[in-house]
C-alpha cells in the first residue's frame, strides 16, 4: 500500500499526526532564519509476507514512528548537551 502525499497530509493516524507536528517546527525554524537538520532514514525491509504484515500494521507502524521519535530526541539532546 502506498500513501501519497496527500493521504498522508490528511490522515488521522497518530504517526502522520506527528510527523505534521514536526514538518510545522521544521517550517517555523526554517521561518526564523535558523538552521534545520536532515535524516534520511529506512523505517523496514522487507523479505517476506510477514514483515510487510507488521510493516503496515497499526502496531508496527506505532513502533516505527516511537523508534523514529527516540532517534530525534536523542540527537537533539545531544547536540543541545553539545552547545549546539
Amino acid at each position: 500500500m502506498k500513501v501519497t502525499t496527500a493521504q498522508a497530509l490528511a490522515a488521522k493516524a497518530w504517526p502522520f499526526e506527528e510527523a505534521r507536528k514536526l514538518l510545522a517546527r521544521i517550517e517555523a525554524r526554517k521561518k526564523a532564519g535558523k538552521p534545520t537538520d536532515s535524516v534520511l532514514f529506512e523505517t523496514g525491509y522487507m523479505t517476506n509476507i510477514g514483515d510487510a504484515q507488521y510493516l503496515f500494521s497499526r502496531s508496527g507502524q506505532k513502533a516505527i514512528a516511537e523508534g523514529v521519535r527516540r532517534a530525534i530526541e536523542t540527537h537533539f539532546a545531544k547536540r543541545l548537551a553539545q552547545g549546539r
